[in-house]
C-alpha cells in the first residue's frame, strides 16, 4: 500500500529510474593571480546541467530528469578542482531510459572536452524499473477493499489506476519478476503535497493511521483470496505473463 490524499486508488504506473553520480575533476589555480593554470570543474558541471536543460525539448513526454549540484568548490578565490551532482533518469519503459542515459553520457563527455576536465558518470545505485500492472490482481484488491469500505458506512469506491505514471519506486523491480500490486490508500479528505510536512502530518493524523489497519485488511483478503482459488491465481499468473509480452514487443517497436 501506499498513502495518498488522492482517494484509494488501482496500482498506479510507475517510470523507471536511473540514479547517476556526475563528478568532474579539474586542476585548483589561483582565481585572481593564475586562472590560466587552473581547469575548472565547476564550468564542466554547469556545461551538464545547461546541456540536460536543452535536451528535455527534445524528449518524450514521459521522461522526467531532475538533479541537484552536491559539490561546487571550496572558496571563490580557488578555481573548483572538484565539482559533483546527483541526477535522476525517469522513463516509462526501459528501452527509452537507456537512451536517455546514453544522451547525458554523451553530454558529460562533450562537456569534459570543451573544458578539459575529466569528467565521470556513474549509477548511484541500484535502477529502479517501471511497474507491470496487473489489472486482474487489481480487481481482487478492489473487491476486498470497497466490501471494507461499505461495512465503515462508507460510499467510497476504489479508482481505476492513474493514466500517467509519475514517480518511481522499487515495487516496479518485483513487478517485473512475479504479479505485483501497490494500490493507493487515503490518509486526507484536503489534496497535500506528497513528501512535504503537510503529508506527514497527514500520516499522523486518525484517518492517517486508520488506514493502515484498513490497508492490512484489505490486503490479507486479497492474499487469502489467492491461497484458497487456484483458477484465480492461474489467472492473474496468465494476466501477469500478457503483460510482460506486451512490454517486449514493444520495446522492439521502440
Amino acid at each position: 500500500m501506499h498513502p495518498s490524499s488522492s482517494g484509494h486508488r488501482l496500482t498506479n504506473p510507475s517510470l523507471g529510474c536511473a540514479p547517476v553520480d556526475i563528478e568532474f575533476h579539474g586542476k585548483a589555480s589561483h582565481a585572481a593571480s593564475a586562472p590560466e593554470q587552473g581547469i575548472n570543474a565547476l564550468d564542466a558541471l554547469i556545461q551538464v546541467y545547461n546541456g540536460i536543460n536543452a535536451l528535455r525539448q527534445h524528449l518524450p513526454t514521459d521522461v522526467r530528469i531532475h538533479g541537484i549540484i552536491t559539490h561546487g568548490g571550496d572558496a571563490p578565490n580557488i578555481v573548483p578542482e572538484y565539482a559533483a551532482a546527483k541526477f535522476y533518469l525517469r522513463a516509462a519503459t526501459a528501452p527509452v531510459l537507456e537512451e536517455v542515459w546514453q544522451k547525458v553520457e554523451r553530454i558529460v563527455e562533450g562537456a569534459a572536452l570543451m573544458t578539459g576536465a575529466k569528467g565521470s558518470m556513474k549509477p548511484s545505485q541500484n535502477r529502479v524499473e517501471n511497474t507491470i500492472l496487473t489489472p486482474k490482481f487489481d480487481a481482487v484488491y478492489r473487491r476486498r477493499m470497497e466490501e471494507l469500505l461499505a461495512e465503515t458506512g462508507s460510499s467510497e469506491k476504489v479508482e481505476d489506476s492513474a493514466e500517467k505514471a509519475g514517480g518511481s519506486s522499487d515495487v516496479g523491480n518485483v513487478s517485473q519478476v512475479i504479479p505485483t500490486i501497490q494500490p493507493t490508500i487515503r490518509i486526507s479528505k484536503v489534496p497535500v503535497r506528497g513528501h512535504s510536512e503537510e503529508f506527514k502530518a497527514a500520516s499522523c493524523s486518525a484517518l492517517g493511521l486508520a488506514s493502515i489497519g484498513l490497508g492490512a485488511k484489505a490486503l490479507a483478503l486479497t492474499g487469502l483470496d489467492l491461497l484458497t482459488d487456484p483458477q484465480l491465481l492461474a489467472d492473474i499468473k496468465a494476466d501477469h505473463a500478457d503483460a510482460l509480452v506486451r512490454q517486449a514487443s514493444a520495446a522492439k517497436q521502440h
